[in-house]
């Protein structure tokens, strides 16, 4: 017997849940952005941060 996915409605939007293979990857993506953006600023890794702006002006950049 194969059953379908049962469709949610989200307002006037219907949304089919995912499957765990779908989970899985989707994990898997996610995981590789944030080591992408932990390494990024090294040097605030294990610290509490509010805030992190960067710039550049006339071709000089800095991190504040």
């Amino acid at each position: 017997m194969n059953k379908k996915p049962k469709i949610v409605w989200v307002g006037s939007t219907p949304v089919a849940p995912t499957s765990t293979a779908e989970h899985r990857r989707l994990d898997r993506r996610i995981k590789r952005k944030l080591e992408k953006l932990r390494r990024r600023f090294p040097e605030v890794r294990g610290r509490k941060v509010d805030w992190i702006s960067r710039g550049h002006d006339d071709g000089y950049r800095s991190s504040r």
